[in-house]
């Protein structure tokens, strides 16, 4: 039997109190917000629980539940960015990239992501599950690194604008040489 048919799935509308599809994708809603503007740590279980938005379980409601618990008791964790107490005439700008062949066990499609800094604080990260399949880790790693740098140099025209000088050369981090020998 499949998993899907053993499925519990949730009603459309649930007595008061129990969980519907229509209080699922308020949750939902309301995580996917506080990932996006607040809470980067928890973008991919929010991202994963979205896909089920349509035809929630018992266990995507369970999921949900379980990031709410996370978000309640990491509440009083805090990001702390220290400045080097001082102000320097030009700005740095970094990049990191990844991928990883193949990572769906369901589709066999890659992850990749970037995380973008200024002066060692994270302005842009960036996770996407890839639209084909690739044929090797150096094609999706050469991807990843490809958006990353596109990133990189919009960022660049961004600090300009705002008339900032950006430290020249920025570093952007990969680590496959195939893909490295590639750009």
């Amino acid at each position: 039997m499949d998993d899907e048919e053993d499925a519990e799935y949730l009603p459309a509308r649930g007595a008061k109190g129990d969980p519907s599809v229509k209080s699922f994708q308020s949750v939902v809603g309301n995580l996917l917000w506080i990932a996006r503007c607040t809470r980067p740590d928890i973008c991919f279980a929010v991202h994963k629980t979205t896909r089920q938005t349509h035809k929630p379980t018992l266990k995507d409601w369970k999921t949900a539940k379980r990031i709410m618990r996370y978000l309640k008791m990491s509440k009083n964790l805090k990001l702390h960015l220290d400045g080097a107490g001082h102000v320097s005439e030009d700005v740095q700008v970094e990049c990191w990239s990844d991928a990883d062949f193949a990572a769906s066990k369901v589709d066999r499609k890659s992850i990749s992501g970037c995380v973008l800094t200024v002066d060692g604080a994270v302005v842009l990260w960036l996770c996407k599950k890839k639209s084909g399949v690739p044929l090797s880790t150096m094609e999706v790693e050469f991807i990843s690194a490809s958006q990353a740098g596109r990133e990189l140099l919009g960022m660049r025209e961004l600090l300009s604008e705002l008339k900032l000088r950006v430290r020249e050369p920025m570093p952007m981090w990969i680590d496959n040489q195939a893909a490295i020998k590639q750009l």
